[in-house]
């Protein structure tokens, strides 16, 4: 048994690197700990204390582990998170009137989630996310950044930051300069965590993406999470175990899960777990309360109150899910106390076998026709229902069946690209909602599959004015494929069209199966790079950020004949700026890469 105290400096020196025994990893503990409060306090201590004698807010990040993943050992900087103030993110986070965390690229990360999770644990709630690019090409540097970054990729990831917990998105590239042709990596902003994404071509069409995040955002703010899960954040096993123990897959398996499958979950730190209350088979922490606990291969923990907690949990008829085993070893007591987990498993459990238990004792409200692929959802209650935004994050149409927590009830959705809220419609069963390719729906619940359209398929008689004189171009692949491979700005695509013979009914608008009026005619631009404006006989349709695009045609716009159609495309900035460079590998999609459809609206239905 280890008696805390009676071991030499030397001893403690070695426990760092290697494990002398039995007590190695409590001695670990009291060094990481004792480094992480020195650090926090002198850096962090020192900033806040300023920040208040002059009336100033502190916030910004450190440099976080988990950046650009789910797995908290990962490394951005130093090859050991540890050194990042002992990666005591939680205790860190009290020192800051506002939290913030870094991301990396478009793909999905647990970045918001866990910014989120340590601003609950100091009192607040969402967090900030500044958002970076980083090069991932064979042969090229990481600081090149992503001149090709479009704004369809670009919204996509601050969907997901928002579901997962953000409250307002910045932009780590917005500079005065784009900088010149040497290929100078950090010394030249253009090769500076590109890009400055107001020097991208399609940079006229980002109010419409600031817009649609900020009403995204003040859609799920002021409401009460839903909080299924409780994920530990096990810090003394990252202080004991360091980078390569498995905890950091454990935690990237389960929180990547959680978030794929629509679970609410937070992060917790130990702290929280040793003061939360256990009622009810639920583990409360002020207004947040959960039906399940998760131990992610957490090997060691503070002492025997740890222990105590979890235990409380479980009597109280909460459900512990262990993964990795349950804790062996403690910082102060030694070894860990005996717990009665309700499924553990010694390694990581498969997905089937970790949602098998979830579903067991949590309700769903979303269920995906196709479960292989991830809609991301955010669930929330306010004072009148609940409000849950859906995010369809593939190139291909998802349809979901939400299911109401009460009925009857009420169905309201509002538009976060336009800002516009449509009226209650009364819900008696479930709702059978088809998304389209990245789609955005935000629908407040208060206490169908469309016909098959009849599409006419604009894929002929095109021309393209880039740069130059209008020529004729296909729709089916970009411009820097047909003799423009270095063009970066707006093309300017025409073509002209009739309505086909026996189809007055293009004019007069949709009727369904069942003779009812439709919902009148749609223009749909299914893949576009990266922006554009649509001009049908002279009468712009909007202008829109990303694609694919979707919109309304007006009453009376479409004519029999000699219909005119312009798409003026901004595509991104990288064939310009990563020109004769080795930072290209390939050149960018530029332009219209398949054709527009003009089609019946579709509607959503409720399911009977």
């Amino acid at each position: 048994m280890y008696a805390p105290g009676l071991v030499s400096s030397r001893t403690s020196l070695l426990d760092l690197v290697y494990d002398v025994g039995p007590g190695t990893a409590a001695r670990r503990c009291d060094f990481f700990e004792a480094y992480a409060a020195r650090g926090i306090e002198s850096f962090f201590g020192t900033l806040s204390r300023w920040c208040r004698e002059h009336g100033i807010e502190l916030s910004g990040h450190e440099v976080l582990g988990y950046v650009s993943t789910w797995d908290p050992t990962s490394t951005i900087v130093a090859d050991d998170a540890r050194a990042n103030f002992g990666a005591d993110h939680f205790g860190l986070d009290r020192f800051r009137d506002r939290t913030a965390v870094d991301a990396r690229n478009e793909h999905p990360q647990v970045s918001a989630a866990f910014g989120d999770s340590v601003a609950r644990s100091s009192g607040r709630d969402r967090t900030i996310v500044e958002q970076y690019f980083a090069r991932t090409l064979a042969g090229t540097h990481f600081g090149a950044g992503r001149w090709e970054l479009t704004l369809r990729d670009l919204r996509a990831a601050a969907i997901r930051h928002h579901l997962l917990g953000a409250r307002q998105i910045l932009m780590h590239a917005f500079w005065q300069t784009d900088g010149d042709d040497r290929e100078e990596i950090f010394a030249n902003p253009r090769f500076d965590f590109a890009p400055g994404v107001n020097y991208e071509p399609w940079f006229p069409y980002h109010r419409a993406f600031a817009e649609e995040s900020g009403r995204l955002s003040a859609f799920l703010d002021g409401v009460r999470p839903r909080t299924d899960v409780a994920v530990l954040y096990p810090l003394r096993t990252a202080w004991a175990g360091g980078p390569s123990h498995p905890y950091g897959g454990h935690v990237a398996f389960w929180t990547e899960h959680l978030a794929r499958e629509g679970y609410g979950f937070h992060l917790i730190d130990e702290r929280d777990l040793r003061s939360a209350r256990s009622a009810d088979g639920r583990l409360v922490l002020g207004d947040r309360r959960y039906r399940v606990l998760v131990l992610p291969a957490a090997s060691v923990v503070e002492d025997d109150a740890t222990i105590a907690a979890v235990n409380a949990f479980t009597d109280a008829g909460g459900v512990l899910l262990v993964s990795g085993g349950p804790p062996e070893r403690t910082q102060r007591s030694g070894d860990a106390g005996p717990l009665s987990p309700t499924a553990s498993w010694p390694a990581l459990p498969t997905a089937a076998e970790a949602d098998a238990r979830l579903r067991s004792y949590l309700p769903r409200t979303v269920e995906a026709d196709d479960p292989s692929r991830t809609v991301w959802r955010d669930e929330a209650r306010d004072a009148d229902g609940t409000r849950l935004a859906l995010f369809n994050d593939t190139g291909v149409p998802q349809t979901v069946t939400v299911r109401p927590p009460s009925l009857p009830s009420r169905l309201t959705r509002w538009h976060a690209d336009t800002g516009e809220i449509d009226p209650p419609v009364p819900l008696g069963g479930a709702l059978r909602l088809t998304l389209g390719p990245w789609e955005l729906a935000c629908l407040h619940l208060a206490d169908g599959p469309a016909e098959v359209p009849r599409d006419l398929v604009l894929d002929s008689g095109w021309t393209l004015a880039a740069g130059g004189p209008a020529r004729p171009v296909r729709v089916d692949e970009g411009w820097e494929r047909q003799g423009l491979p270095r063009f970066s700005g707006v093309g300017d695509y025409a073509t002209a069209f009739d309505v086909p013979d026996g189809r007055t009914d293009w004019l007069d608008g949709a009727r369904g199966a069942d003779g009812a009026d439709g919902a009148g005619w749609e223009l749909h631009v299914p893949e576009v790079c990266t922006s554009a404006e649509i001009v049908l006989n002279g009468t712009s349709l909007g202008r829109f950020g990303w694609g694919p695009i979707t919109c309304p045609v007006p009453a009376g716009l479409l004519r029999p004949s000699g219909n005119v159609l312009h798409v003026l495309v901004a595509s991104s900035a990288a064939n310009r700026y990563y020109a004769g460079t080795s930072q290209q590998k390939g050149l960018d999609p530029s332009g219209l890469t398949a054709p527009p459809v003009l089609r019946p609206a579709l509607t959503v239905t409720a399911a009977p």
